[in-house]
């Protein structure tokens, strides 16, 4: 049986319309991955950063308890005032 020229060019149709919607869903799936990838390279880096900070911190507060190993010392001298002030 001999197909017409609206059956072909109907079936034409059809084949593009399924190429155009299976590239967009391959598109779309590329755009998800690229922004998960995204995502995680983002993630990472605020990791990193956060450890960086914390790194920091940690020789920050080092660094000025060794400059100021005096503060315990006036702390326990403050405490003492206090509690000889509320004594008297």
């Amino acid at each position: 049986m001999k197909k017409s020229i609206e059956d072909e060019t109907l079936d034409q149709v059809k084949k593009e319309h399924e190429r155009r919607v299976l590239e967009a869903e391959k598109r779309k799936e590329e755009e998800v991955a690229l922004r998960m990838a995204e995502d995680v390279f983002r993630l990472e880096t605020v990791e990193q950063n956060l450890e960086g900070a914390v790194i920091l911190s940690k020789r920050i507060v080092q660094a000025t308890a060794l400059e100021n190993s005096e503060i315990p010392m006036v702390l326990a001298g403050i405490w003492q005032t206090g509690a000889t002030q509320t004594h008297e």
